[in-house]
């Protein structure tokens, strides 16, 4: 998960499986940055996998043995593979924890995340990352806030084992919401409160970000997909032609884009409450994040608020927010129905909110240009997450 059984010289590609497509990414060195090699993307059949679990796994073999023997995916396979765990399967969580020796840690951790993920911890692997500590304070306890994630053993031996019959040695599964924020959040950089929002073809991921870690994740029910079926059933044409249309004009106010819009109404109206409902969880509950970094702040604002907008040296100050308490800031779109046309701008209306499309290869020194110019880096971003294991470095505060 976190740092599993990595060692970093071993040449390995980034697998995001799920239940409809699969995704791989092949990363290499660039003197001491990383470059990408490459990128490949294949259908899944229905009903192999369902909510990440392998339902029929001899048909899902066959499957995707002849996705790696093909000819594009030839030149990113390697014997190593980091392969990304559905997040319908993995809990993330950040625990508040008196400062102890890490060994003492790790033995409380399992007592403290009781009752807080829906999973019989005895069965499941735990592992846990330490993103921030509060020094004694006047009016605070001295303690540690611990990234943990737990997994069902089955579910990791179910892809472990998926993978050994391909032939293939797995050096670390991970849960999606992780990597899918290494990839989005630009390394050594400290993020005010964001909300990251993975639109997939199953489901859409919801991520609160800040500093330079992932602190909560959960899920809705609403995908890409959901939204070319309403437009195939509203405007009564077949779903092939729905997708091309929802691809070419989006939900802009043009004719066909507002034909798109006022069939997807009702899904986009939901949409956006969910993501209201994460925005006022955020706000009404104290996540205590004493480590955020403002990079760029205006000379004379207020504490706690941030922006990073490029500004000259003049108008700014560099500094630490202690114990800080700030709102969400922005929203990042990610994910394979990030790009629709108009889809960014409805949001950043309904929430009064900031809404960008994430950039996936934000820690990668060289992306050719053939990709960059023809493939939408965002339906890639947890393969690209996964293909950045244990070569990201964290933010440290000394």
């Amino acid at each position: 998960m976190f740092e599993s059984f990595f060692v970093p010289q071993i040449k390995f590609m980034g697998v995001d499986l799920s239940d409809r497509s699969v995704k791989l990414a092949r990363l290499g060195w660039r003197g001491k940055a990383r470059e990408l090699i490459g990128l490949f993307e294949a259908e899944v059949p229905l009903g192999l996998l369902v909510e990440g679990r392998v339902k029929n796994r001899d048909s899902l073999i066959a499957h995707l043995k002849e996705v790696f023997a093909s000819p594009q995916a030839k030149g990113l396979i390697a014997p190593y593979v980091a392969v990304a765990l559905p997040d319908e399967q993995c809990f993330v969580r950040v625990l508040q924890l008196p400062v102890m020796p890490e060994k003492e840690m790790a033995q409380a951790i399992p007592y403290e995340l009781e009752g807080l993920v829906p999973v019989d911890l005895k069965e499941a692997r735990i592992d846990w990352h330490i993103i921030g500590r509060q020094p004694q304070q006047t009016k605070e306890v001295a303690h540690a806030d611990v990234l943990v994630a737990a997994t069902p053993n089955e579910v990791i031996k179910e892809y472990s084992d998926l993978f050994s019959a391909l032939g293939f040695t797995v050096v670390a599964l991970e849960p999606e919401s992780v990597v899918l924020t290494r990839a989005i959040l630009k390394e050594g950089l400290s993020y005010p409160p964001l909300l990251a929002v993975d639109v997939g073809g199953v489901h859409t991921g919801v991520m609160i970000a800040s500093g330079t870690t992932l602190r909560t994740s959960a899920s809705i029910q609403i995908s890409a997909r959901a939204f070319t079926e309403r437009i195939s059933r509203e405007l009564k044409i077949p779903f092939r032609e729905a997708e091309k249309r929802k691809h070419e004009f989006g939900i802009l106010p043009t004719k066909e884009g507002r034909q798109n819009l006022e069939a997807t109404i009702p899904l986009l109206t939901d949409f956006s409450e969910q993501l209201k409902g994460y925005l006022e969880f955020y706000r009404t509950h104290a996540f205590h994040e004493h480590e955020l970094y403002t990079l760029t702040v205006p000379t004379g604002s207020a504490p706690g608020t941030f922006n990073f907008r490029p500004v000259s040296q003049s108008e700014v100050t560099v500094g630490r927010a202690i114990g800080g308490k700030a709102n969400i800031t922005k929203v990042v779109l990610t994910g394979g129905g990030a790009d629709l046309k108009g889809f960014a701008e409805y949001l950043s209306n309904s929430l009064s909110l900031p809404v960008e499309i994430g950039d996936s290869y934000i820690n990668l020194a060289r992306v050719p240009d053939a990709l960059r110019e023809h493939v939408e880096s965002t339906r890639f971003s947890t393969a690209i997450g996964i293909s950045l294991h244990n070569i990201m470095t964290s933010l440290r505060v000394l």
